[in-house]
């Protein structure tokens, strides 16, 4: 029906952000902290910050706290419901 067309529209045109295809493929490899995404995909921090948050309120990335560090991994949760 027309949303699930539209649904779907939606989605694709968020992931046709090309930092935020490199961020999921990046994580799609391994668990990452911010740090170790900006030195692979050679980014401000600003960015890839912004792109993170976006992609955790979509429901696509979760995250882990260990002491003062954060690392970022995809979500099968969100990624089964996306599809």
């Amino acid at each position: 029906d027309e949303t699930t067309l539209d649904a779907a529209v939606d989605a694709l045109r968020f992931l046709g952000d090309r930092n935020r295809l490199r961020i999921l493929r990046s994580l799609a490899q391994a668990e990452k902290c911010v740090l170790d995404l900006i030195d692979e995909l050679q980014l401000p921090q600003p960015l890839v910050s912004y792109h993170l948050r976006k992609l955790r309120e979509a429901g696509l990335v979760a995250t882990r706290r260990r002491a003062q560090w954060i690392f970022y991994s995809l979500d099968p949760a969100g990624w089964g419901a996306l599809v």
